[in-house]
């Protein structure tokens, strides 16, 4: 669950949006979060997005649009997220391998990060 949490704080950080800190919002957030992101992926989503923070042009909170966060489905994703940065997990059905995505703003692109 820490790591869930974790993933969860960097989403808002990234994002700009401020987010309550109390435990029953973060074991709710990150309960959120584990729906959509497995637990063997989380480190590298982690990762992806330290490094979103790292190479951001405008710095930590650099005042996103809102409705970012991880979403997840079936398929690839298509759209682009309603914010300014997106984490997606494909999940494994069968007739397709699970793979992770992060949204790439500066190319208005999905890019796989791992899987598939």
């Amino acid at each position: 669950m820490l790591a869930a949490i974790r993933i969860r704080l960097l989403c808002a950080i990234i994002d700009g949006t401020p987010m309550a800190c109390d435990a029953q919002t973060l074991v709710n957030q990150a309960a959120c979060v584990e729906q959509c992101v497995p637990v063997g992926m989380m480190p590298a989503v982690e990762i992806a997005l330290l490094c979103q923070i790292a190479s951001s042009s405008s710095g930590i909170g650099g005042g996103g649009s809102g409705g970012s966060g991880v979403t997840c489905g079936d398929v690839a994703p298509v759209a682009a997220p309603t914010g300014s940065c997106g984490l997606y997990y494909q999940r494994n059905t069968g007739a397709s391998p699970g793979a992770f995505y992060y949204w790439d703003a500066g190319s208005a692109a999905w890019v796989q990060l791992i899987g598939g």
